[in-house]
């Protein structure tokens, strides 16, 4: 997750999105593979054509999106209408057997189906995005059922008892599908949520980091409100810069600038490094703070009898 939290960090919108699409596109590549083997190994001489064309769409579709997603080209609507078109597929996959002639209603021809309705599934929550998840399995469950319900009703016109019962493994199998679906859109809401508070929380800690040493911060997230607004003792330890009067008045303003800024992140480095809560104020120029419940004043004291040599150096 942290590392999920740096990348959200580190890239903009478009950066993102991008980064989505590239990954979502790959992995259209593994499921086609998928699809050809298992189509591939379950194919009999009725249904050869029909999961052929199956591969063939599904292939052409997965070239361009691999091809729009290293380009960066097309638009957001893209990915709603690849999920449109693989539940298209799908549904059509589940049930190419239902129409061919002479073939009796039987639910487990499309066992070997399910696994692609499910590898496809996956696909879409890899995406992130609970909408989308929805989209797929809303289509292919209606799409499952209506075609379902179609097969039916030609099997009755023929006296096949038996068809509503079919008719009831296939709804069966469906809400199976429907359930998984549900916790996939679940888990994808709540990473997002997740995701969004993290990235929050590590945008706060950046901002206080400007003002609070790592060992402050870190306490202040820790404890939360035991560190309210109040009055507060406090070790301070000055620091000078020996002929600092003298030597401002006669180098110019940016040379003196530099200098200030110089001395600052030298102080300030060796101040966080023993534990002092905050860099040095620009309004003092030459003091660090450290609180004094922490034993403040034992570490301020250690730091000035240190003396960094880089000190003297500036």
């Amino acid at each position: 997750m942290l590392s999920v939290v740096a990348e959200k960090l580190s890239l903009n919108a478009g950066q993102r999105r991008w980064h989505r699409e590239r990954r979502s596109a790959w992995l259209r590549l593994v499921a086609l593979a998928i699809l050809v083997v298992n189509l591939g190994l379950a194919g009999t001489q009725d249904s050869g054509i029909v999961y052929e064309n199956i591969i063939v769409v599904y292939g052409a579709l997965t070239i361009t999106a691999l091809i729009l997603a290293e380009l960066r080209r097309g638009t957001t609507w893209l990915s709603w209408l690849y999920v449109v078109f693989d539940a298209m597929l799908v549904f059509i996959l589940f049930h190419e057997h239902l129409f061919a002639p002479g073939k009796d209603l039987d639910h487990t021809l499309t066992a070997p189906s399910l696994a692609i309705g499910f590898v496809l599934l996956t696909h879409v929550a890899l995406r992130l995005r609970p909408v989308l998840v929805f989209l797929f399995s809303g289509l292919v469950i209606l799409g499952w059922l209506a075609l379902l319900t179609v097969a039916v009703e030609a099997h009755l016109g023929k006296g096949a008892a038996h068809a509503w019962s079919a008719f009831l493994t296939e709804a069966a199998l469906a809400a199976a599908f429907g359930f998984a679906a549900l916790v996939c859109g679940l888990l994808t809401h709540d990473h997002n949520v997740i995701l969004r508070t993290a990235v929050l929380a590590e945008r706060r800690r950046a901002n206080l980091s400007r003002f609070f040493s790592p060992t402050v911060l870190t306490e202040l997230q820790a404890t939360g409100t035991s560190l309210a607004l109040g009055r507060r003792e406090v070790a301070v330890m000055f620091v000078d810069l020996r002929g600092f009067t003298s030597l401002s008045e006669t180098i110019p303003l940016e040379m003196l600038a530099r200098l200030l800024a110089e001395f600052r992140e030298l102080v300030t480095r060796e101040v966080f490094a023993h534990g002092g809560d905050r860099q040095v104020p620009r309004r003092w120029s030459d003091g660090g703070l450290w609180p004094a419940e922490i034993n403040g004043g034992r570490r301020c004291t250690r730091l000035g009898m240190r003396r960094p040599p880089e000190w003297y150096a500036a």
